[in-house]
């Protein structure tokens, strides 16, 4: 702030002397013919200099432009300026003061645009002056006379920045509005935008700048890629002449739509009669209105019936196979694909996909066979495509996509022909196997020819990914290919990873996602010579995850990818992988833990969770130090108040109850030392917690679950327990409630085996082989998608994709978990026996004391086929 005032200090000292000598310049090389041609040079470099001065300081150097005169002044004579350097131009287009007017004639273009952007209301004052001239210029013979490129491209920014300008909108109503000077632009803008200067607008628009000139045809010709190539998203409407028309056309239909849309229509109907292809400039009129119908497909939709115009007129056209017809081609299939995702009938997709695949398997022409691509792209990925209809098409068209993805040369085209297969894999599934052969074998050396172009590897992982998750557990074959891609992808002493990484992860997950089960003989066989036990599938893809650690320690950033790719892992082998990784991996995992936000950490603890749930004694003395750390938040009151981490850690806190209750023990005397507190209190403020937080533990499975947590809790006799015993009592109740069916009056999340459906022997084989001899249950895992968020969460628990052996494996976890197989209520009666036999009988009288009626009547009901006494 003290610096602009510095400058504005300075502009209003320096400004008048400098504009002085800008004027004297400026008239100098305006002025007599006879003036001596090396002294007009020099002026026109002297004004552009001071020209360049004066358009920062005029920007930057005055708070309100049009309140200093000299200021008012140099703008109105940019406006006036502006044609005359044009026509100054045009009479030196022979000599060198071409160049140094172009440049002069495009910075006054800049300060007009500059002045319009950072002062919007001081620009009123030109308002009518800049849009008389520039559309002058744009829209009438005279002007295009004197115009380039690179002008004309200012001139159509110009317009579209008054239009876009938002100090210059008013309500709907326009008597609503409030702002003087939108009401004052509004006026300025409707006096000189009439029906006439709109039509005349739209109609030069079409005709004129829509046509392909004849650098876009000899691109076409000599570089087709680099055609298909033009930039044409982002800021381009600001430097390029296309871009720079259609943006402005579109903003302006929007805007003026009924004068529009009459030309557009009248268009169109003289477009629709079919041209001979001798007649050239008649094919370029035709495809500048077919680029039209297209860029409006939206705003036009109900005043076209797009259907009848593609079987009656277009699909016909697509057949004319004369050289000539290769632009009608192009642009009918280009507009075909506008108008897919906006009105396109369901009983013409099989004409459109007959079309395409016409285009791809006979024409010559590569420009037009990449846009047949890009529009099936669109088709495919619109919201309305039938899988069950495409299925005749998709090998003619895997293996048509295939043969240009290998003619094509350039990185951004097999980029984009990848991303059609891409999405065509996804969409189609498992239909795609036997049609992928090809591709799968092309894979390996598109990778190898794109060492240096990371890009196009991202698009080569992309793919990939969507193939594995097609073909399933036969993705196998791939492997030693995968895991090449795998380990350079991810190998953080690679420069490539910046750019390959996230892709990367994700392909990773899908490879473990779609590995089988280890066999039931070395599912829990871990010795000193572990890699000789395993499969060799296995074996490499355990040795893959030493890239995974040195990710996970450098940054937060890809943590959820991390944490679901590690518990992908634990589901798959867990004992070999703990028994290899398992430390490392808790002594990163425990420096990340200081420095994680709640989101952070509930992904850890659901990894370490299923920890718990496949490793048993084993996986809770590994787990314990962290847990406590990360566990004391609660008694801190730090992120207790965020429902998934109270979730989180309940429900981990439960399973190693219900798993080991000395490792419980152990992670509260280590809380209890973290906040300088007895055993006794954390203990007693643990519970506290436990029971007034349950309510917020969600979805209804982790509530069931840390209620048996509690359970177990209060089945101990303990003198720290004592104090809460009751509201223990009562939180449990409410659980009861929540999860029994009203009209069977049984636990509605219990589940019986004839409800699991048939499972493969080997499904459960990595995940429950370390089961406790004692009660396996206490080994399984909630069946929710809290480590796979990429599929939608299913409300029923036993909804398992039948080609994804990952899903199988949670399937068979859940099969075994203790709440799908014990009611609450029944545990909750077998935990008040124990509490009875551990406790002197006044103790019991006592908290039972203490309880509602309602409260006794559940435990009446829990206990009734028990000795239980509860008075």
């Amino acid at each position: 702030m003290h610096d602009r005032r510095k400058f504005q200090d300075i502009s209003s000292k320096l400004f008048p002397d400098l504009h002085a000598l800008y004027k004297v310049e400026v008239e100098h090389f305006f002025g007599p013919a006879e003036s001596a041609p090396e002294g007009i040079v020099v002026s026109l470099h002297r004004a552009h200099y001071c020209l360049k001065i004066l358009r920062q300081m005029a920007t930057y150097g005055f708070k309100s432009p049009s309140d200093v005169p000299q200021v008012a002044e140099f703008y109105r004579s940019v406006c006036e300026q502006s044609k005359a350097i044009l026509l100054f131009r045009k009479q030196h287009e022979g000599d060198e003061l071409k160049g140094i007017s172009e440049k002069y004639a495009n910075l006054l273009m800049k300060c007009l645009l500059e002045l319009l952007e950072n002062y919007p209301y001081c620009f009123l004052n030109y308002l009518a002056n800049v849009l008389s001239l520039v559309t002058t210029l744009v829209f009438t013979d005279d002007g295009n006379a004197v115009l380039y490129e690179r002008f004309t491209v200012q001139c159509l920014c110009m317009i579209k920045s008054i239009l876009d300008c938002p100090e210059y909108q008013v309500n709907k109503i326009v008597e609503e509005t409030k702002n003087p000077e939108a009401l004052h632009a509004y006026r300025i803008k409707s006096e000189f935008f009439t029906t006439t200067v709109l039509e005349q607008i739209c109609h030069r628009l079409i005709t004129q700048y829509f046509l392909l000139s004849r650098e876009d045809l000899e691109i076409w010709e000599s570089d087709p890629e680099g055609f298909c190539t033009e930039v044409e998203g982002g800021d381009s409407w600001k430097f390029s002449l296309r871009p720079a028309t259609e943006c402005l056309f579109k903003k302006m239909f929007h805007d003026y739509r009924e004068p529009f849309t009459r030309v557009v229509l009248s268009l169109m109907t003289d477009a629709v009669k079919m041209t001979d292809s001798s007649n050239f400039q008649g094919l370029l009129s035709k495809d500048a209105v077919y680029n039209a119908i297209g860029l409006t497909s939206f705003d036009i939709v109900e005043e076209v019936d797009f259907d009848m115009l593609f079987t009656t007129h277009l699909v016909h056209e697509l057949k004319i196979t004369d050289s000539n017809y290769r632009i009608l081609r192009r642009r009918i299939i280009w507009l075909v694909g506008q108008w897919t995702d906006v009105r396109f009938s369901a009983e013409n997709r099989p004409l459109l996909y007959e079309a395409c695949i016409h285009l791809l398997s006979t024409d010559s022409d590569f420009v037009v066979r990449y846009y047949t691509a890009m529009t099936l792209r669109t088709a495919i990925d619109d919201f309305d495509f039938d899988r069950k209809c495409f299925v005749p098409y998709l090998s003619s068209v895997v293996t048509l996509l295939f043969n240009l993805l290998k003619e094509a040369k350039e990185c951004d085209v097999k980029m984009q022909i990848l991303n059609v297969l891409s999405i065509l894999i996804e969409v189609m599934g498992v239909e795609v196997r036997e049609a992928a052969g090809p591709l799968v074998q092309f894979l390996p050396q598109l990778w190898h020819d794109s060492e240096h172009h990371n890009l196009l590897r991202c698009a080569i992982l992309t793919t990939l990914t969507h193939l594995v998750s097609c073909m399933g557990r036969d993705s196998i074959a791939m492997h030693d290919f995968l895991l090449k891609v795998l380990h350079l992808s991810t190998d953080t002493t690679h420069a490539s990873h910046v750019y390959l990484l996230e892709d990367g992860l994700q392909l990773w997950y899908c490879v473990l996602e779609n590995t089988p089960s280890l066999p039931a003989a070395v599912s829990g066989c871990v010795t000193g010579a572990e890699s000789n036990n395993l499969p060799e599938v296995h074996s490499n893809l355990l040795q893959l995850y030493a890239n995974l650690l040195p990710v996970l320690d450098a940054s937060t950033d890809y943590l959820q990818g991390c944490t679901q790719i590690t518990t992908a892992y634990i589901l798959l082998c867990p004992t070999h992988f703990l028994h290899r990784y398992g430390r490392e991996l808790l002594q990163v995992l425990g420096g990340l833990a200081s420095d994680l936000k709640a989101e952070g950490l509930v992904l850890v603890l659901r990894m370490l969770e299923a920890v718990v749930r496949t490793c048993s004694v084993d996986g809770v003395l590994l787990v314990t130090p962290l847990v406590a750390k990360i566990s004391s938040n609660l008694l801190l009151d730090e992120t207790s108040t965020y429902p998934m981490m109270v979730s989180a850690q309940l429900s981990l806190l439960s399973r190693i109850l219900l798993v080991h209750y000395d490792s419980f023990t152990a992670i509260l005397q280590l809380i209890s030392q973290h906040v300088q507190e007895a055993d006794e209190a954390v203990l007693t403020a643990l519970l506290r917690v436990w029971c007034s937080r349950l309510s917020v533990v969600t979805p209804d499975e982790r509530r069931k679950l840390a209620a048996l947590g509690l359970c177990r809790l209060i089945a101990v006799h303990h003198p720290a327990l004592l104090a809460v015993w009751s509201r223990a009592a009562e939180a449990i109740v409410e659980v009861i409630y929540d999860v029994t069916n009203e009209d069977t009056k049984q636990d509605k999340l219990v589940i019986s085996d004839s409800d699991y459906g048939s499972v493969q022997p080997d499904e459960a084989n990595s995940s429950a082989s370390s089961s406790s001899a004692v009660d396996p249950s206490y080994l399984a895992a909630l069946a929710e998608d809290d480590d796979a968020p990429r599929v939608a969460y299913s409300e029923d628990p036993l909804a398992v994709d039948p080609d994804c052996e990952h899903s199988k494996r949670r399937h068979a976890l859940a099969r075994i978990d203790p709440v799908h197989n014990f009611p609450l209520q029944g545990f909750f009666g077998n935990a008040l026996m124990e509490f009875q036999r551990a406790a002197p009988p006044e103790t019991v009288q006592h908290v039972m004391a203490n309880l509602t009626d309602e409260v006794r009547a559940v435990i009446r009901d829990a206990t009734s086929n028990l000795s239980f006494k509860p008075s």
